[in-house]
């Protein structure tokens, strides 16, 4: 798990998303997921770059799909 949130974080620095947080949800009983990474971006154009560099640099890295 911690090869792919280090993963997921590096490519949204390599498109430039800010203030980045990984949440760690593992002791929330319902929680759909074991973890959550948010980020900010300038603009919907680079929240879209965002989204596909996290598909690509996951699959490149991991041979996964997010």
């Amino acid at each position: 798990m911690e090869k792919l949130i280090e993963t997921i974080v590096t490519a949204i620095q390599d498109k430039k998303g800010q203030n980045i947080v990984s949440l760690d949800l593992n002791g929330f009983d319902g929680a759909i997921c074991s973890h959550f990474i948010v980020c900010n971006a300038d603009s919907t154009t680079q929240v879209s770059a965002i989204a596909d560099g996290i598909e690509e640099k996951v699959y490149e890295v991991l041979k996964e799909s997010p």
